[in-house]
């Protein structure tokens, strides 16, 4: 079996342009995920609410982007908005990664925000 475990990564978001963006640290799980920090973009997928796809790139161990997804539909939680994510692709170093979780939003600064997503990894056999 592929090892598994928990994940934690924190971003700091800035709603100042568009596509949205920011940086990212794995505060928890960063050797099982091969990256310990970086930078992301949010792509909105289809019209309306509904979700986004949040593109990792990792600038520290690992080579390459991971991409979760996330359903922004209203649930409840700690931040301001809450629901859940889950990675469904990678490149390079990150081929294979699977995995899913919560977010949590706080709204910071404006145009600025703060997530916070756990949940648990691992990598499919490629």
């Amino acid at each position: 079996t592929q090892p598994s475990g928990p994940v934690t990564i924190e971003t700091e978001l800035s709603f100042a342009s568009f596509p949205f963006g920011g940086t990212f640290e794995v505060t928890e799980g960063a050797a099982l995920l091969g990256c310990s920090e970086g930078t992301f973009v949010d792509i909105p997928r289809g019209p309306g609410p509904g979700a986004i796809h949040k593109i990792f790139t990792c600038q520290t161990e690992g080579v390459g982007t991971f991409t979760f997804g996330f359903a922004t539909v209203p649930l409840p939680g700690p931040g301001d908005l809450n629901g859940h994510w889950t990675a469904w692709k990678g490149t390079g170093d990150f081929v294979g990664v699977r995995g899913q979780g919560d977010f949590s939003v706080v709204f910071a600064d404006p145009p600025n925000a703060e997530e916070t997503l756990t949940g648990t990894i691992h990598f499919d056999p490629q």
